[in-house]
């Protein structure tokens, strides 16, 4: 034997040609390369060592290597050895050495060890795949699915056939946006332990499905009886970033024996307007007690990629303006009113203003109109009801349904005023002097952002004197809530200015030059549901504080527009939870501040 100080070993050294004698300090053992095989720049070494302890490393000139070592179990090895299998006799080495520098492998203890030179050959071939498998899987597991390293290891993975599944599943849903890199999928798959399950296109984009939400999908362990345990989370609700021109989809997975794919399905365009991504994220169902979660995880981000590609396209379009009448020169005051769903309400809320001398100089009106639908039947009939109720007012369009936030912003980015004042389009004033008793309020009170009248329901009862935030447990949720709605007038405390938490976007005003500071509504939202507790909130954030005033008393119809978005309560019930989690999302800890 070569004798080297504390380590002796068999002639020849030749670990690749043969099974290698080794003794260290009087400890007899064996080792065996397999394979040394090196593609696109990594290398892998695959064998065997009598003893699962033994340390072993790879080293070139420049030193060792630092590569990624698996020990694994060997049947073969602990068969022949008369070992137990638990040993773990096999390991895979897998490094990215420094070009052109002969490698060597070392094994031993830390201060007594061996090194051989090592014959790197470009040959990865089946039976080298196998070998290295469970190597290849652990670097594959160690790496962000989808980057460029992880799918170099997945390509050396042999591939299973599809007898001896280690995955089973089913896309149900898939949408895929054909101009940008977001969707969503929504299945449920089952798997062996120590598998790696992902989601992949055809164009070779892929997404680890923990990235997603899970669950448990009892509807599938009804029907698949050999599922690994009760607990297991089969179900997925999953955010993707698929190639624009990715046609299909499929499920994958991989362990230490390979790597398997399903069969594909295709994908469904993702609609371009949020409003109809948040009906196709509807179709997707979960357990409704967990929905925030959901919506958190994956609904939040889909939603907010395909607003900011709506925005893009709004910040280019070209906005219409029409006069109807005649309208102030240099209003203080700018009322903004969006329509949606119905125009009658203009003639309505015109004949009150009328009523207002206001409205001669001092308020311009402004309607945003925010239905593409309704563009043709107001050309025509804006200048009837003009002539018929009063005041004359602009109205402005794009052609796009932006939303509550959208069209508020679109009226104040063409505001002259320096009061600019939002209202529904189902508020009507009860007596004059109203929208300038508010500007006046915003003037005297320079710590004051934001102010909104008292609202009452058409029977009297009151429907706003302000807002404030309540938990909602079984959502795990802040959300709104009208303090003495339905009561009588006389149960409100106010008789004056008040600084109250939040109150409601169905109409308040703010001065211009903090409604620019804080950025205008958020646009974000979908469907008038949590804007103006938002806009409060941005309100208080630069130091201003919200008011209520009851001196003021406005007529309320409620929800008169909004209602016409939808006529399924489970898309409201959808679109409400969605603002609710974006809302909690941006601002819990003010919320849980202020909450009752």
């Amino acid at each position: 034997m070569k004798d080297e100080g504390r380590v002796r070993l068999a002639e020849p050294a030749d670990a690749q040609a043969a099974p290698l004698r080794y003794e260290i300090d009087g400890s007899v053992g064996l080792v065996k390369i397999d394979h040394a095989i090196s593609t696109q720049g990594v290398t892998f070494v695959a064998g065997w060592t009598s003893d699962g302890s033994l340390l072993v490393e790879l080293a070139s000139a420049s030193g060792v290597t630092g590569a990624d070592l698996v020990r694994t179990v060997r049947d073969d090895v602990a068969s022949g050895l008369r070992q137990p299998a638990t040993n773990r006799h096999g390991f895979v080495l897998i490094a990215t050495p420094p070009p052109d520098e002969p490698l060597n492998i070392c094994f031993g203890q830390q201060e007594a060890r061996f090194c051989l030179p090592l014959t790197v050959i470009e040959n990865f071939q089946l039976d080298a795949r196998i070998s290295c498998a469970p190597g290849t899987f652990a670097a594959l597991s160690a790496r962000r699915v989808g980057s460029r390293d992880w799918r170099l290891f997945l390509s050396l993975l042999p591939e299973r056939e599809t007898s001896g599944l280690i995955v089973e599943g089913i896309i149900d849903v898939a949408y895929s946006s054909p101009v940008e890199a977001n969707g969503f999928a929504q299945g449920w798959v089952t798997h062996k332990p120590d598998t790696l399950v992902w989601i992949e296109d055809d164009q070779g984009r892929a997404h680890d499905l923990e990235e997603g939400y899970r669950w448990v999908r009892r509807d599938v362990r009804s029907q698949i009886h050999h599922l690994p345990g009760p607990g297991q989370e089969t179900g997925f609700h999953l955010r993707t970033r698929f190639h624009p021109e990715a046609r299909s989809i499929r499920l994958a997975a991989a362990n230490k024996d390979g790597s398997q794919r399903l069969a594909a399905r295709p994908v469904s365009h993702l609609p371009f307007e949020a409003k109809e991504v948040v009906a196709a994220l509807a179709e997707a169902t979960t357990p409704r007690h967990d929905l925030p979660a959901r919506i958190r995880r994956v609904d939040l981000p889909v939603l907010a990629a395909a607003r900011a590609s709506e925005r893009e396209v709004w910040a280019s379009a070209e906005i219409r303006e029409r006069m109807v009448g005649s309208v102030p020169s240099n209003p203080t005051v700018s009322l903004i009113v969006p329509l949606y769903g119905r125009v009658d309400f203009i003639e309505h809320q015109l004949l009150e203003f009328d009523r207002d001398p206001a409205f001669i100089q001092d308020v311009e009106i402004i309607y945003v109109l925010d239905d593409p639908d309704l563009e043709n039947p107001l050309h025509f009939d804006a200048h009837r009801m003009q002539a018929v109720s009063g005041p004359g007012f602009r109205w402005v369009t794009t052609g796009e349904n932006r939303g509550f936030s959208g069209a508020n912003n679109l009226g104040a980015s063409v505001a002259r005023g320096r009061v600019l004042c939002f209202m529904n389009s189902d508020v009507f004033p009860l007596a004059p002097g109203w929208a300038i008793h508010l500007a006046e309020v915003l003037d005297r009170h320079g710590d004051l952002g934001m102010l909104a009248p008292r609202l009452i329901f058409p029977n009297g009862s009151i429907q706003h004197v302000g807002m404030v935030a309540r938990w909602r447990p079984e959502w795990q949720l802040f959300t709104n809530h009208h303090p003495s709605m339905g009561m009588p007038t006389s149960a409100d405390p106010s008789h004056g200015l008040t600084r109250v938490p939040l109150v409601t976007g169905a109409c308040v005003a703010l001065p211009r030059e903090v409604f620019e500071r804080i950025g205008g509504w958020d646009e974000g939202y979908i469907s008038g549901d949590f804007e103006d507790s938002d806009l409060c909130f941005r309100v208080r954030d630069i130091g201003r504080t919200v008011g209520y005033d009851p001196r003021v008393e406005l007529l309320h119809l409620e929800r008169q527009s909004v209602e016409l978005t939808s006529d399924d309560a489970l898309l409201k019930e959808r679109m409400t939870l969605l603002n609710a989690c974006r809302y909690n999302q941006h601002w819990h800890e003010q919320v849980r501040e202020i909450a009752e």
